[in-house]
């Protein structure tokens, strides 16, 4: 069988395994709550990064929202100007057809004053003629006025 050392050596030597183990075990353990200590360090850093980002996603859908209304607003606004604008446009529409009206009436008056001015120019024309006339009559006149005046007759 075996011999007696064999048996001797096997205690001290199943001791020295479970010591072994008991050391293994240990590290193990250690290892473990190293990891478990590391696992929960990510994890409550990763759930402050979650409480960030959720605080800072909330203040964004915030500023989203008010952004949202206040450009809302500003579309109103832009709209009652569109029809403000529009109105404009109509009234400009009208004083335009006016202002054509008023054009045609003024090529009116102006035709009729160029007939006017046609008709005064015949006038002056007519006036020049007579001033001609005017100015022989003078000549006549002096030339009979120097006849009658001139010497006396003789007796």
């Amino acid at each position: 069988m075996g011999s007696p050392t064999h048996h001797s050596q096997r205690p001290g030597q199943l001791r020295a395994d479970v010591d072994d183990l008991y050391y293994l075990v240990a590290d193990t353990n250690e290892s473990a709550h190293l990891a478990h200590a590391a696992i929960r360090g990510l994890d409550m850093r990763l759930h402050r990064q979650a409480k960030t980002n959720g605080q800072q996603f909330g203040i964004l859908t915030a500023t989203l929202r008010q952004h949202s209304r206040r450009f809302d607003g500003i579309d109103k606004r832009l709209d009652g100007m569109d029809a403000r604008f529009d109105g404009i446009d109509k009234r400009l529409d009208g004083m335009d057809a006016r202002f054509d009206g008023i054009d045609q009436r003024l090529d009116g008056m102006n035709a009729q004053f160029d007939g006017i001015d046609r008709r005064l120019d015949g006038m002056n024309a007519r006036f020049d003629g007579i001033d001609r006339q005017l100015e022989r009559l003078a000549v006549h006149l002096d030339q009979l006025v120097e006849t009658l005046s001139g010497p006396p007759p003789v007796v």
